[in-house]
C-alpha cells in the first residue's frame, strides 16, 4: 500500500509531461520538421522559429503521407484531412526561397498532379520519397 502511495504522484507527473508530447516529431533539415501535435491527421512540414521555443509555422500539409528532403528541397505528398484513401497532391518547398520572416507560401509550390510533379522532379532533381506513413494514406 505504501508503494502505491508513492507511485501515484509519479504516474501523474509522467501523464502531465506526455500531455505536451507530439504525436510525431521528426527533424528533416535545418529548421524544418515533420510534426503532428495531437493526432497523426495533423502531420505537416513546418519551420521552427529561431526566436520562440516550441513555435513552428506550417509549410506543407496536413495530412503529409510521404516526404523526402535534401539541402535544397523538401517534397511531400498530401491527402485531404478526414478523407483517407483520397488521391494525394504533391508539393515541394524550395529552401533557398523560404525565410522565417517572409511569406511562407513563396517557397512552396503545389498542389501539383502526379504527372506535373514528376516533370518538375526530374528537371529540378527533387529528392525521391524516402519516408512513408502508409497508415495515413
Amino acid at each position: 500500500m505504501r508503494t502505491i502511495r508513492y507511485l501515484l504522484p509519479l504516474v501523474g507527473l509522467v501523464a502531465l509531461l506526455c500531455a505536451g508530447c507530439d504525436a510525431i516529431h521528426k527533424r528533416l533539415t535545418g529548421p524544418y520538421i515533420l510534426i503532428a501535435v495531437d493526432t497523426d491527421e495533423q502531420l505537416n512540414v513546418a519551420r521552427e522559429s529561431s526566436t520562440e521555443r516550441g513555435l513552428s509555422i506550417g509549410r506543407i500539409g496536413p495530412v503529409v503521407t510521404s516526404v523526402a528532403w535534401n539541402d535544397k528541397y523538401i517534397v511531400a505528398t498530401v491527402r485531404p484531412q478526414e478523407k483517407p484513401g483520397a488521391p494525394p497532391s504533391y508539393y515541394y518547398l524550395d529552401i533557398a526561397k523560404d525565410s522565417e520572416s517572409g511569406d511562407q507560401y513563396k517557397a512552396v509550390t503545389g498542389p501539383l498532379s502526379k504527372e506535373a510533379f514528376e516533370k518538375v522532379r526530374k528537371e529540378s532533381r527533387l529528392p525521391d520519397f524516402s519516408l512513408h506513413y502508409r497508415r495515413l494514406e
